[in-house]
């Protein structure tokens, strides 16, 4: 067997440049006040599932996902404890883009411009109602997918 190859000198990069474009990258996501802060937070089975708060001094909304809530506590009781990891991860992401689709919306409102506050309250309240429903909806959807049909 012959191998047949050529060996060149090792590509020299520059490490200033990498790390000035890495950090221009991650200022670039962090600077678009439309992108929520999310965090996940323990404020017990009464309090709803997710809170929006706007960070003071700025325009940028903070998503608080409550991983105690009791909507989460019932999800997991419905299902086994194999599924635990999905049912976590539709209910916290499936809340959290729920909450950004709303808040994108409102913020093209002129109600938004009078009463951020009350429309933030006003979405807290919508997500709480699809607390209740998302976890049995999205993982019943694999079962209920329509299957291709044979043409006769």
């Amino acid at each position: 067997m012959v191998i047949n190859g050529v060996v060149v000198a090792a590509r020299v990069t520059d490490e200033n440049k990498e790390k000035k474009k890495r950090e221009k990258s991650e200022l670039k996501a962090f600077a678009e006040a439309s992108r929520p802060d999310i965090q996940e937070v323990k404020n017990g089975p009464e309090n709803p599932p997710l809170t929006i708060n706007k960070i003071p001094g700025t325009d940028r909304i903070q998503l608080l996902l409550n991983v105690d809530s009791q909507f989460l506590v019932d999800a997991k009781a419905m299902r086994s404890q194999e599924e635990e990891a999905a049912v976590d991860f539709v209910f916290k992401y499936g809340l959290a883009l729920t909450a950004m689709g709303l808040l994108d919306a409102a913020k093209k409102t002129p109600e938004w411009e009078i009463d951020d506050a009350g429309c933030r309250k006003q979405i807290e309240g919508t997500v709480a109602g699809v607390a209740r429903v998302i976890v049995p909806l999205c993982l019943s959807l694999p079962q209920k997918l329509p299957k291709l049909s044979k043409a006769a």
